[in-house]
């Protein structure tokens, strides 16, 4: 498990007990801009590649798909446009 993955684990386990999910949303509405419109061409823009990566390691993470119950048991596919329709509110 990298780094990042463990971040992100810590963080989404803060979130899920003690933000509510309209913070999480503010959050990501923050700092999804920027992840998806990179200033670089292609994948040049690291700090937006590392944006990206992080929203979706927290996306997997509260929609708890690390879960083998889960319809999409560790899965990323989908995450964004759930997020985008509501799902993760």
């Amino acid at each position: 498990m990298t780094i990042i993955t463990r971040l992100c684990i810590s963080i989404a386990s803060t979130l899920n007990r003690k933000m509510s999910s309209s913070y999480f949303n503010d959050w990501i509405s923050d700092m999804a801009p920027q992840a998806m419109q990179p200033v670089l061409p292609a994948a040049q823009d690291t700090e937006a590649m590392m944006d990206r990566v992080i929203i979706l390691e927290l996306l997997f993470h509260l929609d708890k798909r690390f879960d083998r119950n889960h319809p999409h048991h560790n899965t990323y596919t989908g995450l964004w446009q759930a997020y985008n329709n509501g799902k993760n509110s």
